[in-house]
């Protein structure tokens, strides 16, 4: 028995000599890649290409076999890596690019005091500045159809339907409270439908979860009145003039 496997191992390494002197045919290695990469194969320690290696160990078959997994393996990878990248970027750039992109349709009546009137129920709690003693900016005047006081203050107010302004906070009889804004119709990023807003307040507002909103313009000014009661609180702040009863 002895004899018998010295023998055989002489011959496994005659046959492994002559393996190593077949040449190995040109392209070889990247007809193997491609075939892998087509078939989406990717080697591993149990599949067959293992095997395959493992069967021609001492020729340079194996060497190549290897060779060609790993840069299939380094082919895919890099290019996952280069789509994940390209759809990052992608994506990104519609986040960005959208905003600018995408025009809000212009609002109507209704949907400005809704509008309005959120914003007056997000607003944090700001003690504005007395009216009689320091003046507003003149970009922003209190109108001559709303009552005034010596209670009335003043404060800035921003991002109101995209748009910088003033916020006249208001106090009447018996204590009750308003607000007017004022902000320029001729700036901002949310626009109003052209003619939907009347040009002098009416004498009735829009009464919605105990309070009364109504909105007009003045040339190129927006004013929208926010009247905590109903109407008949909402008209105490107006002034009797421009066909008012």
């Amino acid at each position: 028995m002895k004899v018998e496997t010295m023998n055989d191992e002489q011959f496994d390494r005659a046959v492994g000599r002559a393996m190593e002197q077949v040449p190995i045919p040109l392209g070889l290695a990247e007809r193997l890649l491609a075939t892998v990469n087509s078939a989406n194969i990717v080697p591993s320690a149990d599949g067959p290409l293992a095997e395959g290696n493992k069967l021609a160990e001492g020729s340079g078959l194996a060497g190549e076999n290897r060779l060609a997994g790993e840069r299939g393996r380094v082919v895919r990878r890099r290019w996952l890596v280069s789509a994940s990248m390209a759809a990052v970027a992608a994506l990104a750039a519609s986040v960005v690019v959208y905003p600018f992109l995408a025009v809000p349709s212009p609002m109507g009546y209704d949907t400005l005091i809704n509008f309005v009137g959120d914003f007056h129920d997000r607003e944090p709690a700001a003690e504005g500045k007395p009216l009689t003693e320091v003046s507003p900016p003149a970009a922003y005047p209190f109108p001559s159809s709303v009552v005034t006081n010596g209670l009335t203050r003043w404060r800035p107010v921003r991002k109101l339907l995209g748009r910088t302004g003033v916020a006249y906070d208001l106090t009447g009889a018996r204590g009750r409270r308003a607000t007017l804004y004022v902000v320029d119709l001729t700036s901002g990023s949310r626009p109003i439908a052209d003619n939907c807003v009347p040009t002098s307040p009416h004498n009735n507002g829009t009464f919605t979860v105990g309070r009364t909103m109504g909105a007009w313009t003045d040339g190129t000014l927006l004013y929208v009145l926010v009247v905590e009661g109903d109407e008949g609180v909402y008209r105490s702040f107006l002034r009797r003039q421009n066909g008012l009863a």
